[in-house]
């Protein structure tokens, strides 16, 4: 996997198996590559949203706070992140930052 706007080597694996489990393999790739790709998304994903700020400071660090809470895979830090970021929207309803997470959660639940 190349990433296209700088020619950046991402991700290569080599898979000697039997074409027997094609779903079985699949699965493996995919779970390889997404394992390999994630933290540079949410990386990318955080800067994303620190560029494009509100005008309601407080909505703003509410989705900063909620940002490493949504992909936890923790229920817990879920339920938390969903709680500050309907608050942030309830701030700034305008505001689209928030929102994509809060779909996520909403997905997942």
């Amino acid at each position: 996997m190349i990433d296209a706007s700088t020619g950046a080597h991402v991700w290569a694996e080599r898979y000697d198996r039997s074409s027997d489990d094609i779903f079985g393999l699949q699965d493996a790739i995919a779970m390889s590559a997404i394992g390999a790709i994630a933290p540079s998304l949410r990386r990318a994903e955080i800067e994303r949203v620190k560029r494009r700020r509100s005008d309601n400071l407080d909505a703003y660090d509410l989705v900063l706070r909620a940002q490493l809470d949504v992909d936890s895979g923790m229920p817990e830090r879920v339920r938390r992140a969903l709680v500050l970021l309907e608050r942030a929207i309830e701030l700034d309803p305008a505001y689209a930052q928030g929102m994509p997470s809060l779909a996520v959660i909403m997905c997942h639940s």
